[in-house]
Parts: structure tokens; sequence; C-alpha cells
């Protein structure tokens, strides 16, 4: 036997200890992506990008791979609200053959893609079934399974009251489940519901005083509005065609098609005029324009201008993007001709 056929088995045999010493709660060692890495990347691979070889021109931290698909930073989701986890900002959702992994920063995989994983507001990350949930590590921490993930408020436009969701039911907004700053509410249309003979009340309905259902009927707008958590009422009369999750006191909103920031007081601090954008996150913001993404800071200055054809959000100066070649890191400082 060779001495590299030795190590090898030594190595095997290594790995077979581990998995038994588990004590039922799988885990994975790191692996990284690079260009030739297959859908079961092998461990140890090194990413560092060669200061001679920079595809698209672009001065790649890791360098891009185009077998992956999308890419999703963990900060553009809400916080989870079981065992809330930290830092998540520095880890990213991949999607490469069909289904969803993680991975960090330095291209080093942390879930691999087999395990088909989501982002779950009450779990955080776990697979499709929920039947494992894993920490920041990769490492499972147990099972999901809950009941509804958030509440769901509506703003009802033909009475101008505020309403939660709950199970099917129409219930007065409380400024208990809304916390404190504002938030997004989609418009609607709630009027009552005509029932056959016979007919069960079913969903959604409102209990009234003494204790009989109202059948209700909803119609969706389409459309959002900012109200106050404290009062229940819209800070404004501004619609918007759709919102992201509001980060650093700004919340993404689209009007007449394009994308800005309003803050959390209903003022615009970014005018509606990109063709799409990403929330801000440590000060930072990814934003396209012509069909090329960069990132601006809070003032609305660009901090990049190379153009790339997909971004994520940023993180200390580093982000995944997008090029020809495919997804990759890149430090945002060296990306300003």
């Amino acid at each position: 036997m060779t001495t590299s056929n030795a190590l090898r088995m030594g190595a095997a045999c290594l790995a077979a200890c581990l998995l038994l010493a588990g004590c039922g709660k799988e885990s994975f060692s790191s692996t990284t992506i690079t260009p030739e890495t297959t859908s079961v990347p092998q461990a140890g691979q090194s990413t560092a990008a060669s200061a001679a070889s920079q595809p698209d021109g672009i001065p790649w931290l890791v360098q891009p791979d185009s077998s992956i698909e999308w890419v999703q930073s963990l900060a553009d989701y809400p916080l989870n609200t079981v065992n809330p986890m930290d830092h998540r900002e520095e880890l990213y959702l991949f999607h490469r053959d069909g289904k969803t992994g993680v991975v960090d920063l330095n291209g080093v995989v942390v879930i691999p893609e087999s395990e088909d994983v989501h982002w779950c507001a009450v779990c955080g990350l776990t697979n499709d079934d929920e039947s494992k949930v894993f920490d920041r590590s990769g490492k499972v921490t147990g099972a999901g399974g809950h009941g509804s993930e958030t509440v769901t408020f509506q703003y009802d436009e033909t009475s101008g009251q505020l309403y939660y969701l709950d199970y099917g039911e129409y219930q007065p907004w409380s400024s208990s489940l809304s916390g404190s700053g504002s938030f997004m509410a989609p418009i609607v249309k709630v009027s009552l519901r005509t029932l056959a003979q016979g007919e069960d009340v079913g969903e959604p309905y409102r209990v009234n005083a003494d204790g009989t259902l109202t059948a209700l009927q909803v119609e969706e707008t389409g459309e959002y509005l900012q109200a106050d958590s404290m009062t229940g009422k819209p800070l404004n009369q501004q619609r918007y065609q759709d919102y992201k999750l509001c980060k650093s006191g700004l919340f993404p909103v689209k009007v007449d098609g394009l994308w800005g920031y309003v803050d959390e007081d209903g003022e615009m601090q970014i005018h509606c005029k990109y063709e799409n954008v990403l929330p801000f996150d440590t000060g930072i913001a990814a934003v396209r324009m012509n069909g090329k993404w960069n990132y601006i800071n809070l003032a609305d200055v660009y901090q990049t201008n190379l153009g790339f054809d997909e971004a994520a959000t940023a993180c200390d100066g580093k982000a995944w993007v997008k090029s020809v070649n495919g997804w990759g890191v890149v430090a945002l400082a060296n990306c300003k001709q």
C-alpha cells in the first residue's frame, strides 16, 4: 500500500468515527466553492484569487462559479423568533442543481445544497420538511414545526381601519402586536359575504359582540401603505406597489415601477429611481440602474461602478456578485475605478 493510499484510508476512518460520535446531531465539514467545484464540493480547496487572473476585470476574492444559479443574504429576511440567529448577515443562501445550501463570504459551504434549506421566520435555517433546524455553523440543533409564523396586518380602505388576520379571523389592530416604529400593511377592501342557505361561514370571518360570526369577503388591491405602530394609523396617503425588509431605518419601496427608500417616519430619503434595490445593511445597499447592479451608501453615493449582472446584500465591505462567469465574492473598496 502506498503512503498516499494509507493517508486516504486513515482520513476516511477518521471521518467515520467522527460521524458515529455525533450523538445523532449531524454536522457538515466546511467546504469551498471554486469554478471546478461539483455538487459535492471537496474540503480544503483554495478560493484565493491570483493577482494575474481577474475574470471580467473584476478583482475577485472568491473566484466566480457558473454552477451557482442565485445567491441571497440571510440579512434580507426577518430575524427568526425562536433562538434568533446572531450575525446571520454573514451567511448566504445559494442555489445549485435545483437545491439550496448556505455559504459564507469566504466561499466556504456551511450547509451543502443537498440539504435543500430555506429561511423560516420562526425556526431560522431549516430543510424542506423542517425536520432539521441548523445553527450558523451548519450543526443540526433540533427539528422545526410551529403555528403561524407572523402576524398579518391588513388595512381596510372601506372602513379606514387596520386589522390583523388570526387563522382566518379578522380582529381589530392592537399596538401590542406591532412593536415600535412603523410597518407596511397591504391595502384591502373588506365587505360582507352573502351565504347560501346552509352554507358554513368559512374564512375569513369576524366575531360579533354577541358571539355570532359574520362571513367576510376580502379583495386585495396589490398596494401597501405605511402605518404607525403606536396608533395603527397611516403615516400619509402614499401608496406603494411593493416593499422589502426595513434595515438601517429604511424601507425599500416601489412607486410607479421604480424603487427607492423611505424612512420609518414616512419621509422619502432616496427617491424612487432605481430598477431594483436590496435592503441596506451596515449602511450599504445594492441598487440596479440600466440593467447593472452597484452599491450605494446612505447618502445615495455610489461605492462601486463596475456594474454587476446580479448582486447580493453586502456585509463588512464584501458581497456576493455575479458576472458573465458566475457568482463570486468581491471587496467593494476594490470595485470603483
